[in-house]
């Protein structure tokens, strides 16, 4: 019976070791719900948004989908807005304080932490 249990335990933990290890996904939506960008990541990543203008940037948002995670707020620089360490999911660029919709997103860079 001790060897079953072991058996069944080592079976157990092969299942659960391997999607520990595997990496979580980036989804980057802009403000309408259209996907802009998309990458398989395994660490915190800084997501580089470039805009069409540098009008009312300093208010955006990275919103979480499942709405469990807390927002990152970006930091402007230029046309773009930097968001430092956000982690795996689906994230929705928002202007909760302004009208700021209109601006159009020209490119969205994930880029690694590190760099």
């Amino acid at each position: 019976m001790t060897r079953l249990r072991t058996l069944f335990f080592f079976l157990l933990l092969s299942f659960f070791i391997p999607a520990l290890t595997f990496a979580g996904e980036i989804r980057i939506l802009d403000p309408l719900g259209l996907t802009r960008a998309v990458k398989k990541v395994s660490a915190p990543q800084l997501i580089r948004i470039r805009f069409q203008q540098d009008k009312g940037l300093r208010n955006a948002v990275l919103m979480n989908r499942d709405g469990v995670v807390p927002q990152v707020v970006g930091e402007p620089s230029g046309t773009s807005v930097l968001f430092h360490n956000v982690s795996s999911g689906t994230w929705q660029v928002q202007f909760p304080k302004n009208n700021a919709k209109s601006n159009r997103i020209t490119k969205v860079t994930i880029e690694d932490v590190a760099k």
